[in-house]
């Protein structure tokens, strides 16, 4: 942290030297390489931005490794909450920039295969999955990647990533996808999507259309994020939510009695 502290504008130059001529290495490069991103996104050093995303673009003899992976999704988080950093390194990227640019749709492809790998270490293909998710160049590849990912058969850590990454398409048929296998997904999983379900009111409301319809039976979303539906701010959706799962606190009574009566009796 204190040597990230002295990083100025000043001096940034000769330590992205340093990071390049280590870059080989792997574990240390992939520990400076995102906070060097923030920061330079923050100073607003577009060319500096433009020599790191060259470093992570750069497949090395064996493709790409997952700091590389996880180093790009972290750049494409920044520019997708902050625009103006993505219109000054367009600007002022140079040429480094434009190698990025040339370089990028072999490793959107690359962490695509990578994500779907069951045969590959379960931290690639989590990195992986989280760049996967970035790919507005070829939505419709991204998708089917990580729809397939939400399978019982893929790994939990895999599986949370690729949820996270769906969530953040906007398309309307997202909803779809994510509850489609409710049956197959553990607990843990099928309050992640709950939660990001309730971001916004649209994505709650088909949430809600999920539970009327059968295909979230509504005692499976837990206690609390159905209290935190039933109290609602928007009034159609608690009046919903109210007549939805109103029942469901009976059963919870109910699930508490038996559990005690259990104890007592010893079966």
């Amino acid at each position: 942290a204190a040597a990230m502290s002295s990083i100025s504008r000043e001096n940034m130059a000769d330590v992205l030297k340093g990071v390049a001529a280590a870059a080989e290495g792997g574990a240390q490069t992939a520990e400076l390489m995102e906070p060097l991103l923030n920061l330079a996104a923050a100073l607003e050093e577009a060319r500096a931005l433009a020599m790191l995303l060259a470093i992570v673009t750069k497949p090395g003899d064996e493709g790409y490794a997952r700091w590389q992976y996880a180093a790009l999704a972290a750049a494409l988080e920044q520019f997708s909450a902050n625009a103006s950093s993505l219109e000054a390194l367009q600007r002022d990227g140079g040429e480094d920039f434009a190698e990025v640019l040339k370089r990028l749709p072999g490793m959107f492809a690359a962490a695509r295969a990578a994500a779907a790998d069951d045969k590959a270490a379960e931290e690639l293909r989590t990195a992986a999955v989280a760049v996967v998710g970035y790919d507005a160049a070829d939505r419709v590849a991204a998708r089917e990647v990580l729809e397939n990912l939400l399978s019982p058969r893929t790994p939990a850590a895999v599986q949370s990533a690729a949820v996270a990454a769906l969530v953040r398409d906007d398309a309307a048929d997202v909803v779809e996808s994510l509850l489609s296998g409710w049956p197959g997904y553990v607990p843990p999983l099928r309050m992640q999507i709950v939660d990001a379900l309730l971001q916004t009111d649209a994505r709650t409301t088909a949430l809600l259309d999920a539970v009327a319809a059968g295909t979230v039976p509504a005692l499976e979303i837990d206690a609390s994020r159905r209290q935190r539906l039933m109290t609602h701010r928007n009034e159609t959706i608690r009046e919903r939510a109210e007549q939805l799962l109103a029942g469901t606190l009976n059963a919870d009574r109910q699930q508490v009695i038996d559990s005690y009566a259990s104890q007592i009796t010893g079966n």
